[in-house]
């Protein structure tokens, strides 16, 4: 075994903090503004799990969508936790499903963005996408997915925020 090989293997072994500190994030449940958030119309959430398999489900229609880890099939309750907010009106053609496949191709090929790629690398197998359909102008998206992001504050999200809530975040992050 080369030096090189010996220093490879040696940065692959990590110390169970390592594990957990990879693996952890804040999550914001503040329920009164949760409870608050209403788009500019009644709308469901629906999911699928984030995999070429689901493509043909997410319509090609504009809307909200979100990430979540859903760690299932243990003998945990079930749980997850949102870790990202978007909208599909501004940067895919204003279609749900061009979206979900621009996440996949970045799954695949390493997400541009240093938050993705992390969520895409330590949880490959728990993401969930969900995702709402709505008849909706671009901005109204905009807000929405800023009203969103601003209760959760998604561990994904970096700017999509209102200007009150974008001030906050780095010191609620440090």
């Amino acid at each position: 075994m080369s030096a090189f090989d010996l220093a490879a293997h040696k940065a692959q072994l990590k110390e169970p903090e390592d594990y957990y500190r990879q693996h952890s994030f804040t999550v914001y449940l503040w329920s009164d503004l949760w409870r608050k958030i209403a788009g500019p119309q009644a709308f469901e959430w629906s999911e699928v799990a984030f995999e070429d398999a689901a493509v043909d489900a997410v319509p090609m229609e504009p809307g909200i969508y979100a990430f979540k880890i859903a760690i299932r099939d243990t003998i945990m309750p079930e749980h997850s936790v949102i870790v990202y907010f978007g909208q599909s009106g501004a940067g895919s053609d204003g279609k749900l499903r061009k979206r979900f496949k621009q996440y996949l191709r970045g799954k695949k090929r390493g997400a541009k963005r240093i938050l993705i790629d992390r969520l895409f690398r330590t949880w490959p197998n728990d993401l969930v996408f969900c995702y709402a359909a709505l008849d909706c102008t671009e901005d109204e998206l905009l807000k929405l997915e800023n009203d969103l992001s601003d209760a959760a504050i998604p561990m994904c999200s970096t700017m999509d925020f209102s200007a009150h809530v974008r001030r906050i975040v780095p010191v609620l992050r440090s």
